[in-house]
Parts: structure tokens; sequence; C-alpha cells
């Protein structure tokens, strides 16, 4: 922590130090400096939502005759602004994701300065908004006003289809895969990077993806994040409350689970946020928000298995299997698996109005999850699943302090404490038969614990036509326990039905010795950019950042990124972009704890893949074998990533734009792992499909000899056609539509290779190629009996492999392929899914609607026309059910949600 004290410490006087420096004359394009001047004057207003509630964080642009942006700022927590311009006729917008844009005329008058303005915002009549600058006909080349953003704003979330309200779900399709780092999408919270959002649905002001791609603030690209504005503490009270219902008497039959009455499945949410005035004080303000979501669902087994090895009356269904081998009798398996999951959520925000230029809110945040028989379903049984229960409490703290109009410091910090314990659902040795079925248990029991700390701090500055913008990002500066006991009962692998009956498993893996580790997760980033206005019509944006982790431990992480905007003619109508950048991969915590685990095994992990005793391993085996070690090559570095784009930005009509975006990326250094201590292989012919395997390994010390590379490569291109806003009269929303190829010769950073002497032979097609992509989300509305909300997903299934079953390299791995088969050659079948949702909202009271309370209705339909989209194809050529789809995505499923809003 004392590193992290001297961290901010060091940045707060940074930041003083600059404030000292900038006190230069300087014409803002906001007034900064030039707000003294006696050649400009000031202009003061508050902006009001229809309740009368303050609306903080809005845009107010002052614009001139030409449309070109004179003066802007945003609102504060009180809803109060100010800006100041020459005299002369002027348009101010003030522009808020929720509310209609408003747009008033304004004539300043030196020797009259306007009285105080109060502005009363409605509530916007366009679902989908589109992220602008300015009013209609002006230009905008700022980096973060690309039309390439999707913006999903509180009003969407009410009519788009959102299943579950789980949105983070919904709107992943728009995210690119490739640009996702090794340890996850990227979920900002109010600017802060945050493991969850921490808040209900219905505290949600706007979700934004692809907001300003090249800005170096932050560490990945704008398509492998998202962006989450959370409603703030009004001074006036307001509620949300929501109730969404499922039960399975509504929904279609899955067509993997057995024959006979539908399972009962049953899906309860309540969530709401209640905000308003703390003490009867306009500057205090307090936000609460919760969340109890209550799920009774079934798992669906669909396994194949000896005959007598599950017994009559054991809960499951069992048939004739087809294409068993000849010598074993087999029989297909199939159960609905009661799986329950209970989820409670609340969070309460204080905020307070410390001065007209100095806001700040404290905010506690719970969580508590539990899951019944979690990874049970498709080939695995009910004897292998978990129970999973997690709870974590954070205190988030933000404080945004406007030193001067030009000069803005936004500081978020943010305190985890999470505790989660996995536990076996029954005690017994691990099985799996490749490609039929797993059982006798998960193995998998751990108790896991986190101390976390993230923190934010940015500093703006506005000087004539530059905007700059400098800061800190920590995301992760932790410190986690793990107590380990998987694989404590040993794990029992089998390549074929045929080796089960023959009680010859394959392989037989078990740990033994401590149990118990502390280890450290640490990562911190810092940044610089600069906007430059260089004519109205011109933007630049250079930048720079640098990261490190004590993953990598790489000392030359620094990422330079450009982007520049041009407006074709004055009034936006068509702008050209192009940009630039570099990104470097995280890891995650799970490498981190690898290394803690086995880099110098106290927890031995050993490895018997000759002839291991069945069905109780023999002592001396076990003693006789080595551990296995999990290591870094010396030379590993943190991959880095080459992006991109060229953009054409159109406007089309009065409310909609068409994008064409052109992007390319390069990844060198890539993540993965190679067993440098596997058995020899011989190759006997060029393509090595041909081979013999020594019996031992060359270094009799170790067993399996995990060496963690950044040796491999991907590249990607893709062709992006969106369109966003108003498209017709009654239509708004988003539909966008990718062409993209992306090949690489890895699959991250747990991704082995067949033949880990030829790690390089696995160039093929990436996981997460899907050659054509559609997404469509949006609202049809007309008069109040018209709101139908529609999502659209069609893709090109993903691609797999396919594999023999057996483990002929003696890894363990059991991912060889048959010959002259390469990586991911086959592919999921086409997926598409259509989802509507009609909604209805009335008002309590006939006069003064815009104060009125509402009461609204839903009801939703996700996969309308039934379609069988399959998530998983029987892969091992072994398996009696090779080339057959085993499992897909839900059927047709209904939601039905009421709401009351005040």
């Amino acid at each position: 922590m004392g590193r992290i004290f001297g961290v901010c410490c060091l940045s707060r006087f940074f930041l003083w130090l600059f404030l000292c420096i900038g006190c230069l004359p300087a014409h803002a394009i906001d007034a900064s400096s030039a707000a003294n001047s006696p050649l400009h004057i000031k202009v003061f207003g508050s902006v009001d939502d229809p309740m009368g509630a303050t609306v903080p964080d809005a845009k107010v642009e002052l614009l001139d005759a030409n449309g070109a942006l004179v003066a802007a700022t945003t609102t504060l927590l009180n809803g109060q602004f100010q800006l100041s311009a020459a005299p002369g006729d002027y348009q101010l917008a003030i522009i808020r994701d929720g509310f209609a844009t408003v747009t008033m005329p304004l004539h300043l008058l030196k020797a009259s300065p306007p009285a105080p303005l109060l502005i009363r915002l409605r509530v916007a009549e366009i679902n989908q908004q589109i992220e602008v600058s300015s009013v209609p006909g002006s230009t905008s080349t700022d980096p973060a006003a690309n039309k390439e953003t999707t913006t999903i704003t509180a009003d969407d979330l009410k009519s788009i289809p959102v299943f579950d309200n789980d949105y983070i779900s919904a709107f992943s399709a728009l995210l690119d895969a490739g640009d996702i780092s090794t340890g996850g999408t990227t979920i900002l919270v109010d600017g802060l990077e945050a493991g969850r959002v921490g808040v209900s649905p219905s505290a949600i002001q706007s979700i934004k993806i692809n907001n300003d791609p090249y800005a170096a603030e932050f560490y990945q690209p704008g398509r492998g994040q998202i962006q989450i504005t959370t409603k703030p503490a009004a001074d006036a009270f307001h509620g949300d409350f929501n109730f969404t219902f499922r039960d399975s008497v509504f929904d279609a039959r899955y067509p993997f689970s057995p024959l006979g009455p539908k399972p009962p499945e049953q899906r309860r949410i309540y969530d709401g946020q209640l905000t308003g005035p703390l003490f009867r004080s306009k500057a205090s303000s307090f936000l609460f928000t919760f969340k109890r979501a209550e799920e009774d669902l079934q798992a669906v087994v669909n396994a194949t298995v000896p005959v007598g090895y599950l017994a009559p009356g054991s809960g499951y269904t069992l048939t004739p299997g087809t294409n068993c081998p000849p010598t074993v009798p087999c029989e297909q398996a199939q159960a609905n698996v009661a799986a329950p999951t209970r989820d409670t959520e609340f969070t309460l925000r204080a905020a307070r109005q410390i001065s007209p230029a100095h806001t700040g809110y404290i905010e506690y945040q719970f969580q508590n999850t539990s899951n019944i028989n979690e990874g049970v379903g498709d080939l695995t049984l009910a004897e292998a699943g978990t129970n999973v229960s997690d709870t974590e409490s954070d205190i988030n703290i933000h404080d945004d302090y406007t030193i001067s109009p030009a000069k803005l410091n936004q500081l978020a910090v943010l305190v985890e404490l999470d505790r989660a314990q996995i536990a076996n659902a029954h005690q017994g040795t691990r099985l799996s038969v490749q490609g039929a079925f797993t059982g006798g248990s998960a193995q998998a029991h751990q108790d896991k614990s986190e101390y976390n700390l993230r923190l934010t701090d940015a500093f703006s500055y506005t000087h004539g036509k530059q905007q700059f913008k400098f800061g800190i990002n920590i995301p992760h500066f932790g410190r986690r326990f793990l107590r380990d006991e998987s694989l404590f009962g040993g794990f029992y692998t089998f390549s074929s039905l045929t080796e089960f009956q023959a009680s010859a498993p394959s392989t037989y893996e078990a740990q033994r010795g401590q149990s118990s580790f502390v280890y450290h997760d640490q990562e911190v980033g810092v940044f610089f950019q600069d906007v430059i206005d260089v004519t109205p019509t011109l933007t630049m944006t250079p930048g720079i950042r640098y990261d490190w982790n004590n993953f990598t431990r790489s000392a030359n992480n620094f990422s330079p990124r450009f982007s520049i905007a041009k407006a074709l003619d004055n009034n936006g109508g068509t702008v050209i972009r192009a940009g630039v950048g570099i990104y470097y991969d995280r890891a995650g915590a799970q490498p981190l704890v690898d290394l803690k685990r086995y880099a110098q095994p106290s927890l031995f992990d050993v490895l018997v893949t000759q002839n291991p005793c069945y069905p109780i391993i023999c002592p001396s085996q076990i003693e006789q074998q080595p551990p296995n070690i999990v290591r870094l090559d010396p030379s590993l570095r943190s991959p880095v990533r080459f992006n991109a784009s060229v953009s054409v930005e159109r406007r089309v009509g009065k409310s909609a734009t068409a994008t064409a975006t052109y992007y390319s990326a390069n990844t060198y250094d890539a993540y993965r792992s190679v067993d440098i201590n596997a058995p020899f292989v011989t190759c006997l012919n060029p393509s090595c499909d041909a081979f013999t395997v020594a019996p031992d390994r060359p270094n009799p010390a170790f067993g399996r000899y995990r060496q963690i590379e950044s040796s491999g490569s991907a590249r990607s291109n893709s062709l992006v056609l969106a369109l966003r806003g108003r498209l017709g009269s009654i239509f708004s929303g988003t539909a966008q539509y990718n062409y993209a190829h992306a090949i690489d010769n890895t699959g991250g950073i747990n991704f082995y290779p067949q033949n880990q002497y030829l790690p390089n032979n696995e160039a093929s097609d990436s996981n997460h190629d899907a050659r054509h992509r559609l997404n469509v989300f949006g609202t049809f509305r007309q008069g109040k009996l018209l709101n139908l909300g529609v999502a659209i997903r069609m893709s090109n299934g993903l691609p797999y492999t396919i594999t023999t079953g057996t483990d002929p390299y003696g890894t363990g791995f059991f991912n060889a392929r048959p010959a002259g088969l390469a990586r991911n050659s086959e592919n999921n079948p086409f997926f598409r899914q259509i989802d509507l949702r009609y909604a209805y909202d009335f008002k309590l009271r006939r006069t003064d609607k815009d104060k009125s309370p509402t009461v609204g209705f839903s009801v939703a339909a996700f996969n309308v026309f039934n379609s069988l989209n399959a998530s998983a194809v029987s892969r091992v050529i072994t398996s009696p059910t090779f080339g057959h789809v085993i499992a897909g995505f839900p059927p047709r499923r209904m939601q039905l949600n009421l709401h009351y809003s005040f």
C-alpha cells in the first residue's frame, strides 16, 4: 500500500505543479482563461429533468452561426454550468443520454449579460441515442464522437429485449473477440475499471462500446471494452422498481432434454433504485439500488455411458446407444438436473456538492451469489458438478474537482474484498471418457479470497485549441489467497469407452502437498494524450501510454497512439477518420497462481502416463513420479497488438449516420504454453503426420514442464458496416454487419500445441473466427401503442478441432488430431436468433404528465422462431456421437416484466 500512497501523492504533486504552470494566458475553447477577459461575457445556468431534479454531467455547448464549437462544459452535480464567449449570436445545446437534445438561440450583448438560464430537459423520444458533440448540422471531429460508437441509454434498456437484464452479455455481441485481452473483457464503470457493474440494471444511465478507440486513457482497444455510466444521485426523489418473471410453461422444449414433461424452471428478478436528497439538503443526496435474482434452473445432461454405469432409478433416462464400440454395450443418458442460483446485490451511495466546483460520493457495494450443480450439463454428469458461493464487498469513492473552467481533476478509488468457495457436489475420483462422459467427481475444491485496490486519477486541461489529459490507472493492486484441494482425489482419463470398459486408463493425475498460497496481482498504467483542434474541420489526437504488471515485468511497454478526423464539409455531413495504436496484453490472475503453486512445487502435481493402476492408483506409481512444474520463458514479454483503421461517416437524413470501417490488427509475442519436457518426437515425414515418440521424458527430475511463452502470433482484417440512429419514421436503433477473418497459431495462454516440438505448426483460423456477423438492436415506436423492441443476431458458427481422443505424444493433453487435419478445421452450424419485446407504459395522472408516476409492463420472446442453434458438436472420433450436435443454445423463451417509476 506504500507504493499506492506514493503514486497518489506524486499524481497530486504533478497536478498542482501543472496548475501553477497553467496560469498563463490562454484562449480556451471552453472559456477557460478567457472567462475573466473583458471581451467575453459569462453565461450561467442550470439544467433540470422533467421532475425538477438537477441533471449532472450534461454536455453544454455553444456554437457560432457556422456551427463551429466556441465553448463547452459539463453540468456539475447541482446541474449548474458556466461558460463565456465574445458578444454575438450563438446556439446553446444541452446534450444528455436519455434526454432529448435541447437547443436555443443565445444573443450576447456586451452591455447586457444574460440572466441565469433555467433549462428543463424532456425524456428522449428516440430510443437509440447517437453520441454527438453538437446540434445536428454541426461538425464533429472529436475522437470521442466517432459514429462507430454504439450507445445504449437507460430508455433503450426498457425497450430492447435483454434476457434476464444481463445487458453485458447482450451487447457483448458488438465487441470484437480479437480485441479482448487474455484477462477478459474490460468493464469501465463511471471511468473506473471494475470486475462487475456494482449497481442494479435500473440504475444504468448508458452503455457505450467502441468509444474513442485510440484513446491513450484505456489500455484496451475500443472494441474490447464496455463503458458504463450509472445514474447520479439526485436532489429530488426518484425511484424505479422492476419485477422480471420467467417460467418454463411458456417456453419451448429444449431439444436435448429427456422425453416427457418439460422440466420445471422459474426465474424471478427484483431490482430497483431510489434516489433523493439527504437531510433535506440540495447539496447532499443518496442513491440506493438493489437486485435479487432467484433462478430455479435445470441443467440438461446428454452423455453416453456403458450399460450398467448408471443404475435404474438414478434420475437418468437411459435409452439404447447408437454407434457403440463393438465390444461395449452403451446407452444414452439424459437427465434434467436442478441447478438453482441465487444472487443478492445492493448499493448505497452518498453524494455531496462540496462546493460549486467540487463534487464527490462514497459508495458501498455488496453481492452474494450461490450456484448449485455448476458445470453440470452436456457430457458432464451430476456427480461431477460443483457448488459455488461468492461474497463481495466494495467501497467506491469518486471525487471530481473543477479547479477552473479549463482544469478538471477526476479521482476514483475502489477497494474490493471478495471471498469464494468451490465445493465438490460429490466426493470420489474424477473420470473422463473422451467424447462420452465425465463423472465420478469434479475434484475442484478451492477456497479463495481477494483484497484489491483499483484507482484512476485523470487531469484534463484545455488551452486554446488543445485539450490535454493525463493520469494514472491502477486496475489491480491486490493480494490473493488460495487454498487448492483440487485433484486431491485423483483424475483418470480414458481415450474411449472401449478403454473404460477394459479398465485401462490412459493417464492418471493427482495433487498432494501444500494447499494454501498467497500471491499478488499488480498492474499500473500511466497515459498522456492531446486532442488538437487544428481547424474547425480537422482534429488530431496523439497520445502515449505505459503499462507495467508483475507477471511479465516488461520494462518497455510503451504504447504510442494517434488518430485523426477530417470533416469534408462544415455541416459535418461526411467525416473521415483514421487511427493507429499499440496495445499490450494482460495475462489475468490465473497464470500468477499457477506460478505460485507449481514454479517451485510445494503443491505436487503428478501425471502417470504409463499403465496407471485402476480403479485405485498404486502408491508406488505416485511416489515414483516427478512433479509437474510451471515456469516462465526467460524471454517472456507482454504480447503487443498493432491496430489500425480507417472509416468514413456519412449523415443519412436528419437523425441517422452510416459508417464503413476497415480494421487491421497484428499481434506479436502472443501467449501460449509448451511442455518443454515432453517425450522426444521423431518425425517420419516432412509434415510429421507419421512419427515415433520416446518412452520417457528428457529430464527425469520433472514431469510436465509447462513453459509459458510469448512466441505466438495472430492477425485479422475486418470490414464493419453500420447504420445508427432514427431510420424512417418509426424505427431507431443500430444495425451492424461485420465481415472478418482472423488466423493465429495459438489459442491463448493455456493453449498447448499437439506436438510440443512444432508449436508453429498450429497456424489456422482463430477460435473466434466468424466470417459474417449481423447484429441489430432497436425499437419500433409509433404513438402510444407501438413500442416494439427487436434484437437480431446472426453469425457463422465458430470453428472447432477434431481430435482422436488418444494421447500418442505422451503428454496427457489428448489434443492429437487425425493425420493431415489442421486445428479448427470444422465450423459449428450457422447461428441465428431474433428476439422481440413489446412494452407499454401509462401515466397515473392525466395532468402534469411529466411529473406523473409511470406504470408499465413488457413481454419479451427470445429466439422467437425457436431456431436450433448448436453450441457443441461431438468432435472426438472415438465418440459414439462423433459429428453430431450434442448441445444447443436455449430454445424460445418468454419473459414478463412489470415496472413502476416516479
